[in-house]
């Protein structure tokens, strides 16, 4: 019964977090109207808006390295498929959220 429950715990505090994050970003972002942040990001040239989206990418590809190397090292095989997904959720979550420990490295186990 205890086992159950604290299984059953995790994605509670995952789903408890990112409402969290969502209030805390609607209250931040309350005071900004959707046409003033679009004509914000009107005003940034193209090939910078492509190149920071290229760059954020590659970073989130690098990023999945580590867990290959970790996984490798453990001598775990799996699918770099598998691996990526887990990775890149995992750091999203990590880099917006906070709190690494609950949200990113969750995802990954």
């Amino acid at each position: 019964m205890k086992k159950k429950l604290l299984h059953s715990l995790g994605p509670v505090i995952v789903l408890l977090l990112l409402a969290s994050a969502f209030w805390i970003l609607h209250h931040e972002l309350r005071q900004y109207q959707y046409s003033d942040i679009k004509q914000a990001l009107a005003e940034i040239p193209r090939n910078r808006l492509l190149l920071s989206f290229a760059l954020t990418i590659l970073n989130y590809v690098v990023l999945t390295g580590y867990d290959v190397l970790a996984l490798r090292y453990i001598r775990h095989p799996l699918a770099y498929g598998r691996i990526a997904v887990a990775s890149f959720i995992g750091y999203a979550l990590s880099h917006n959220i906070g709190l690494s420990i609950f949200t990113g490295s969750a995802v990954r186990y």
